[in-house]
């Protein structure tokens, strides 16, 4: 029997087909379940979005009840995305730089770890 091995890390430069991309967008809506959380913090973000998050909270959002939708993607064509609904509510608890978004269940299971910051680059494709 032959195995292969899916390393993540060989993954960031495989090609997906724009079903898998789409398949792989609907897994993170799903596994973000209703009412997720969007959490800002201070410092760099840790290793792993399961581990325990770094730095000071700067604020909590709370997603809509279905964090967003997902637009299928068309082989050789358009790539899939993600498109998030609005949020329902933003708690600010403290004043500082941020440095990173977590996104994670409502139960508070961290999934997706995003750079943010007060840098010139961030946003600029």
């Amino acid at each position: 029997m032959a195995y292969i091995n899916f390393d993540p890390v060989a993954l960031k430069t495989a090609r997906l087909n724009a079903v898998l991309k789409t398949a792989r967008l609907n897994a993170v809506l799903s596994a973000l379940g209703a009412n997720a959380l969007i959490k800002i913090y201070t410092g760099a973000w840790p290793a792993d979005p399961s581990v325990a998050a770094t730095g000071t909270l700067l604020a909590t959002a709370s997603a809509a009840s279905v964090f967003g939708v997902v637009t299928p993607g068309v082989s050789g064509g358009a790539e899939p995305y993600l498109t998030a609904n609005a949020i329902a509510s933003v708690n600010a608890v403290a004043t500082g730089i941020p440095g990173y978004v977590r996104i994670e269940t409502a139960a508070g299971a961290g999934l997706i770890d995003v750079d943010c910051g007060a840098r010139e680059d961030v946003g600029r494709g």
